[in-house]
């Protein structure tokens, strides 16, 4: 899973050597506890990620069929899981560690029947036949359990799945993200610190009011104004002497 733009802002490369040296997987952020969660080649891949099929195979073997002259799964891409349990009805589990929000590409890919995506327990979309692809997303927490059931006329289909993490998953943990400071305002000034351009004297878009010689309308002795004019400060202490010091 690539990292996030927020992964780097809150951790760094830095803090990836640290996590590693703890025995922390510094590039799991969130989700299952393993990289490999879209790999549905086969029975023992899904679960060696973390998926967890109810259904013993070597009774109820109705998975990974895929194929091309399926007729259970028409339409269903040869990488994705397609698959049921018979008799009965089928459950395909997943343990989620770490938070944020994840988008599961899922479907039923029989003509009846319904696949029913829960979260908890609490039902969180529906495929109805013929309906090999249905997107569903969801915000989740550590210890969350995703779980895929079909009733007993439905084929579970799994396309992909994928998160989109608040943090980094540290052993099951993600830290709230830290608001990053941004600099006060000047009140002598209208500029944002970040983005003054100090080459110019005194840049229109940054230049403070002085109503007439002398006088200030303005304090210009404010530390921002020297962070904001830094090569100005000489020809302010020109024009004003003792406005900064």
């Amino acid at each position: 899973m690539p990292l996030s733009p927020l992964y780097w802002g809150l951790v760094g490369p830095t803090w990836v050597a640290v996590l590693t040296a703890l025995g922390v997987d510094a590039e799991t952020e969130c989700g299952p506890a393993r990289r490999g969660i879209n790999d549905f080649s086969s029975r023992a891949a899904m679960e060696s990620n973390g998926w967890a099929l109810d259904w013993d195979d070597n009774i109820n073997h109705w998975d990974f069929v895929a194929l091309p002259d399926s007729t259970f799964c028409n339409g269903v891409a040869s990488t994705s899981y397609c698959g049921f349990s018979a008799p009965g009805a089928g459950a395909i589990s997943l343990a989620l560690s770490g938070a944020g929000s994840a988008t599961i590409d899922f479907g039923n890919s029989w003509v009846s029947g319904l696949v029913t995506l829960y979260l908890n327990g609490t039902q969180v979309a529906v495929a109805e036949g013929s309906t090999p692809s249905h997107a569903a997303t969801f915000e989740f927490q550590s210890g969350d359990e995703l779980v895929l059931v079909e009733d007993p006329m439905a084929v579970i289909v799994i396309n992909h799945i994928d998160f989109s993490c608040s943090g980094v998953a540290v052993r099951g943990r993600v830290p709230a993200a830290r608001p990053r400071r941004r600099p006060p305002r000047s009140s002598s000034s209208a500029c944002r610190l970040p983005r003054v351009p100090c080459s110019a004297l005194l840049p229109v878009s940054c230049q403070p009011t002085f109503p007439a010689e002398g006088a200030l309308a303005v304090d210009v002795t404010d530390l921002h104004v020297k962070r904001c004019f830094p090569i100005a400060s000489g020809a302010i202490r020109q024009r004003f002497p003792g406005s900064l010091k």
